[in-house]
């Protein structure tokens, strides 16, 4: 049951429990740095629970493989082999492109130096030198460098001397000016690739202004490699943390948290609290602040003052809504996919006004519209639905809902039965036509189990000990009522301990989908009986249609250089089953009886009739009844 695999992670200030998995754990451990703590490590691995899966997509989301090397390392033999490849692999090309990066910055600074114009290191690069030193292997894809906004001619000009070319991404420059807040760079030596973003602020203009203009005035220098390098102070840091997490949507990322709480850490005794919440409160960041602090003192042992806490201004009620999004979404399956919703929902959170998220939405960069939604930027298919936009985000928001997804894509319903085990998974082979459409004949079921509720698919025993799989349409304590969603009337009510699990998924055709008509056929399953009669009403008269001469010879012209593909019998249980195809696509199977050969179920799709798939079945029965007759 799922409450056997989550773990209890309680931060040590104070804030309430998490049930989480213990995949979820394990990375829990690496950002809150309980790297010394060996024994706590070593039990979570030795325990059997983790989800190897889902820790690869929560580590590949959340961007922290290298961080989960240096803390996982010595525990190599308890690590599958594929993950410990990964992380070390992850750690030596993070090291190798974060060199890369620093000494290409080094050359851009000294040219910068010469011409007396003043650049900041911002994001990753910035962090490289000043929380990273030991170990330089925090991930980043480009070097984003800050100057004020009147300098950005001439800095342009120092980049181009450098052999960089300024990448609209097949956009207008004016575009990037009036949209954006950066220019994006590129240049290439040999092999190696530099992509670098020049800034000109750290947000968006809101109100006519940009945000922290302040932090010109702030700047500290470092010493690096014999050189000085400007760096921005601790707090204007922190606060291009979250700002950037905001602008790109992923606030839930750790890769910018666990930034965070090394900057506080190393900061903590000359960190100027007093200029963040005035900061915050002068151009409204209130919420950004709230929401990573609130990331940082979830997840790590650093002691935010109270007094920060309670001068942020934000309401009893968002400050209750922003900690429970954190803890239910940070660690939550498919938080990749669910990146859109995510996306939306934290908006809305993030901005101390309601009428803010609102006015960014509605005014969405093309480019960040063409990148949440998947779409080429600058094509005419883009530019046309950015300008109905208003229509198609709710349109797209519903779409997405019912869309079918690949939950459970991966799993090997009956090659490897114990990681499905280890993942509390098990797989059966689906055979009837009682669950049609959702489920057909052949297909394989994914099971958990899990809490089970009205309109759930279910797997449970029979009388005679046979598998069978119905819709659950009546639940109470100890037993349930269900019925097949291809039959009219409902099932005996059995009891609730014969259930063998739920099924989650469907593989079908070597893809993997979740199971649907829950409410149709659960909820409202009273419609069932119109569904079925309307549905085979329908196929009667496909059917009809089909008896006509000329379907037969359009059918054949359109399938004239498609192949018919017999695929070998499969034995299952008491009979054989022989499948046909078309191009890769299923056609039709026969279901042949072990006993005397006799054809106990054939089945062909309406669309591939009058092409003698039927007969090419029959056919490779009698061949394989005489064999199988011919070797006793």
């Amino acid at each position: 049951m799922p409450g056997t695999r989550t773990a209890t992670f309680r931060n040590i200030n104070n804030m309430r429990t998490m049930q989480i998995p213990p995949e979820a754990a394990l990375i829990a451990l690496i950002v809150h740095r309980i790297i010394n703590n060996k024994k706590k490590i070593c039990e979570l691995l030795n325990s059997g629970k983790i989800g190897w899966l889902k820790f690869k997509e929560l580590i590949a989301y959340h961007e922290l493989a290298p961080f989960a090397y240096l803390a996982l390392k010595e525990f190599d033999s308890l690590l599958p082999r594929d993950i410990y490849a990964l992380l070390r692999n992850s750690y030596y090309c993070d090291l190798a492109r974060c060199e890369h990066f620093w000494q290409e910055f080094l050359c851009i600074s000294a040219a910068f130096k010469r011409a007396q114009i003043k650049i900041l290191p911002i994001k990753g690069i910035a962090l490289l030198e000043d929380l990273y030193s030991r170990y330089p292997i925090r991930p980043m894809i480009d070097i984003d460098l800050l100057v004020e906004e009147k300098e950005i001619p001439t800095a342009e000009k120092i980049l181009n001397d450098l052999s960089y070319r300024k990448n609209f991404r097949e956009g207008e420059e004016k575009y990037w000016r009036e949209k954006q807040i950066h220019f994006a760079f590129h240049k290439k030596e040999g092999k190696a690739n530099f992509p670098v973003e020049l800034h000109w602020a750290l947000d968006f203009k809101r109100k006519g202004c940009f945000a922290l203009p302040e932090l010109w005035e702030r700047v500290r220098t470092i010493e690096a490699d014999g050189r000085l390098i400007r760096l921005l102070s601790p707090e204007d840091t922190l606060f291009s943390l979250a700002l950037h997490g905001r602008r790109f949507g992923k606030t839930l990322c750790l890769k910018n948290v666990y930034d965070a709480v090394l900057l506080l850490n190393k900061y903590a005794g000359s960190f100027d609290w007093d200029y963040c919440l005035e900061m915050s409160k002068k151009y409204e960041l209130n919420s950004v602040l709230f929401f990573m602090l609130c990331q940082v003192r979830l997840l790590s042992d650093k002691n935010i003052p109270e007094r920060a806490w309670k001068e942020l201004r934000v309401s009893k009620f968002k400050r209750a809504v922003i900690r429970w999004f954190i803890e239910k979404n940070t660690f939550s399956p498919n938080i990749d996919r669910r990146g859109k919703g995510l996306y939306l929902t934290n908006h809305f959170l993030l901005y101390d006004t309601f009428q803010e998220p609102a006015a960014y939405i509605f005014n969405i960069p093309k480019e960040q519209f063409a990148k949440y939604y998947g779409l080429s930027p600058y094509d005419r298919k883009t530019g046309l639905l950015y300008r109905f936009k208003l229509l198609y985000i709710p349109l797209r928001q519903i779409i997405d809902c019912f869309k079918r997804g690949n939950q459970y894509k991966g799993i090997e319903p009956e090659l490897n039965e114990e990681k499905n085990k280890a993942k509390n998974l098990a797989a059966i082979r689906a055979w009837g036509w009682s669950m049609y459409p959702n489920i057909r004949d052949g297909d394989y079921l994914i099971l958990k189990k899990k809490r089970l509720r009205i309109g759930d698919i279910v797997c449970f025993k029979d009388e005679c000990g046979k598998n069978v799989v119905h819709r659950v349409i009546k639940l109470n304590k100890h037993n349930l009522v269900t019925k097949g969603d291809n039959s009219s009337n409902p099932d005996p009510p059995i009891e609730n301990k014969k259930v063998v699990g739920v099924v989650v998924g469907v593989k079908r055709e070597d893809k993997i989908w979740n199971v649907k008509g829950k409410y149709l056929y659960g909820y409202f399953y009273f419609l069932s009986r119109v569904t079925i009669l309307a549905r085979r009403m329908a196929k009667k008269f496909i059917l009809w249609v089909q008896d006509f001469g000329f379907y037969s010879k359009i059918v054949k012209y359109i399938f004239r250089s498609s192949n018919i593909e017999i695929e070998k019998a499969v034995e299952v249980d008491d009979f054989y089953f022989i499948k046909a195809g078309i191009d890769s696509k299923e056609a039709g199977w026969a279901k042949i009886s072990k006993k005397d050969f006799s054809v106990s179920g054939l089945y062909v799709k309406i669309n591939y009739r009058k092409l003698g798939i039927e007969q090419r079945l029959l056919e490779e029965k009698e061949v394989l009844s005489h064999g199988k007759k011919t070797k006793v």
